[in-house]
């Protein structure tokens, strides 16, 4: 399963902002990380 949603983005949608010393998308998704969604 995997999320075509930038971290950013979704985040916005949740109605918060990332802080610029937010963790890594890896630490923030676990087992739903998927390095592809990056390129």
């Amino acid at each position: 399963m995997t999320f075509n949603i930038p971290p950013q983005k979704l985040a916005n949608i949740a109605g918060f902002s990332i802080p610029k010393d937010r963790p890594s998308d890896e630490e923030l998704f676990g087992e739903f990380y998927d390095p592809e969604l990056k390129k």
